[in-house]
């Protein structure tokens, strides 16, 4: 009976131990399994830094290229301006060149005038007394959008009295206008642009339209102490054909 015993509690110490293996090696294996899930989630959220790290980089190329686009429209915006500026100089340049030629002509008439006078010496003395120290023959370039002024003209008769500085006229100023014809009081501005000497704003309409001026009439600018403005008058008419 005792053998039959100490076999029965043998038999069931070993099914205990079989049962405690089973259970070890089941929760081996799902720790097991545990760490495999860790390691699976951190590729994927290694994955996800890669992915975002590509993105960061996508997104620093395309500023750069922006960038490199802005650059290139104010590099072409500076082309087209810096031409602006040589096709203005250009025009300044030729219509200095016209204004020479216009003033060049008025001196010739004048001069022939005064060679076919029958009396030079009282021909000299008006002359000497000509109160329009400003003169022009109105050329094409003169009905469109400004009166341009001879810089000697500007620098003798005009600066001097208007007492500004140079910063001040590039800038502009308003000038006072007397048209002595009609009695009649305007505004013009008066600026320098790129060594010309112009007046512009109302010239056209309070002027050419009004007074009905064309190419080939001669006007004249003085300054007038008493209106302390300038005086306008339509000198002469050119008579076509």
């Amino acid at each position: 009976m005792s053998g039959a015993k100490e076999e029965t509690d043998e038999t069931m110490g070993n099914e205990k131990d079989l049962r405690r293996d089973r259970e070890r090696e089941q929760q081996n294996l799902l720790a097991a399994r545990q760490t495999v899930l860790m390691e699976q989630q951190n590729i994927l959220m290694a994955q996800q830094n890669i992915l975002t790290e590509q993105q960061n980089v996508l997104m620093a190329q395309h500023n750069i290229l922006m960038g490199q686009q802005k650059i290139l429209t104010e590099q072409q915006n500076a082309l087209v301006a810096q031409q602006k500026i040589h096709t203005e100089q250009q025009n300044v340049a030729d219509q200095q060149a016209m204004e020479m030629t216009g003033q060049k002509k008025v001196q010739e008439h004048t001069e022939q005038q005064h060679s076919s006078s029958a009396n030079p010496a009282m021909q000299q003395s008006l002359s000497e007394e000509e109160p329009w120290k400003i003169k022009k023959v109105l050329q094409d370039f003169d009905l469109t959008l400004r009166l341009l002024v001879a810089p000697s003209l500007a620098r003798n008769f005009m600066l001097p009295v208007l007492n500004a500085t140079d910063y001040e006229i590039e800038k502009g100023i308003d000038v006072e206008i007397w048209d002595v014809d009609t009695h009649t009081k305007h505004s013009l501005f008066f600026t320098k642009k790129s060594n010309a000497y112009i007046l512009v704003n109302n010239w056209i309409n309070d002027f050419v339209c009004r007074r009905a001026l064309h190419r080939g009439d001669e006007i004249g600018l003085r300054w007038d102490p008493t209106r302390n403005c300038f005086d306008f008058s339509v000198l002469r008419r050119h008579r076509s054909g």
